[in-house]
Formats: structure tokens, sequence, C-alpha cells
């Protein structure tokens, strides 16, 4: 099994597939969840696993749970697991479909890099990853050491810290890091 693309953004779809629990699992392991609204390291209001406050849709998906969007960002109301899950899963649908359109080969990848890439995508934008021109040739040309090392040489590596290293790590090798498996899971993600 591999990270499926064109995915539904349904809870079920996650619960159902186990490399998208991993992915799930690497993301807010990342992120961590955090019912009421915090700044991140960029001062960005922030709430669940890493859905910005301040982004185009997010009044829409807060007042869609029936919440006041100002008392969320004013930490006078907390999100549910379950409010989090949903928004999590949906920018996870959205990191998924951008990381295969700026990694060609994405569906040829092991699931250990594509968690990878899909989690940068998560964390950086479409837009902003796309800017790694050198690491995206080096995946499509499959040269994980220089991959990982345009990884090393960004602002993103020097921000993230232990996430940046997490991931790099997993890039040059292809198998996922003990941080990044969920409990009774092995190191068999490939």
């Amino acid at each position: 099994m591999a990270i499926p693309g064109n995915l539904d953004d349904s809870l079920e779809s996650f619960a159902s597939n186990p490399d998208l629990g991993s992915l799930k699992f690497c993301v807010e392991r990342n992120e961590a969840r955090r019912h009421r609204a915090y700044f991140d390291s960029e001062n960005i209001p922030t709430v669940g696993i890493g859905f910005n406050l301040k982004r185009r849709d997010a009044r829409d998906k807060i007042e869609a749970f029936g919440l006041d969007y100002d008392q969320v960002c004013n930490q006078q109301l907390e999100l549910t697991d379950e409010q989090i899950d949903s928004l999590l899963v949906a920018d996870l649908a959205t990191a998924i479909d951008d990381a295969s359109d700026l990694f060609t080969n994405f569906d040829d990848l092991n699931t250990a890099r594509q968690i990878i890439l899909v989690d940068m995508a998560f964390n950086l934008g479409k837009n902003r990853l796309s800017g790694f021109r050198k690491m995206i040739a080096a995946v499509a040309a499959e040269d994980w050491n220089e991959a990982a090392n345009q990884m090393m040489d960004s602002r993103w590596y020097r921000q993230v810290k232990s996430r940046g290293e997490r991931n790099v790590e997993v890039m040059r090798t292809g198998e996922l890091v003990t941080d990044y498996l969920p409990v009774g899971i092995s190191s068999a993600i490939v």
C-alpha cells in the first residue's frame, strides 16, 4: 500500500489505510495537537494540528463547526479532537495532491519518502515547496543523498530543527525513523 492520490478528505479513508495513518501520525508528531489557539514559530495564530487561522478559508472552516471564529482565535474556545481531525484530514488531502503535482514520480516512491514529501507540502504549502527546485530534481533522479542535502540547505531546515533532521534521515534511508512510527508499527514501512 502507499499514499493514494486523489484522496477524499474523509476520516474513514485515513482509518482504513495504515499508510495514511502513518502519515497522520507523522504530521501530528511534527505539529503537535492543540485544542486552543496558539502562535506558531512565525507568530501566526494556529489551532489543531498546524491549522493556520489567518488563511483565506479559516473563518469558513471554523464557523462550519458552529464555532465563533473570533473566539477561537482569541483562545476563548477549544476545538474537539473530532474537529481537529476533520481539519487535518482535509489539509492532508491537499498536501498529498500538492506533493503529487510537484514530484512527477510521487506514485513510484516508497511510502516513507512519500510521507516526508507530504509532510513538507503540509508544512510549507505548495508554493513554497515548489521553490525547492534542486531537491525536486534530485527526487526525480532518485538521488536520495542529494535530495537530503538540498533539504538541509534551506531556511526551512534551520527553522524546523528536529523535524528537518528526521525528514532528512528518512529521505536518505527510505525508512521511517522511530519517532515517526506509531506504537506497534515496525520500521517495515518503506
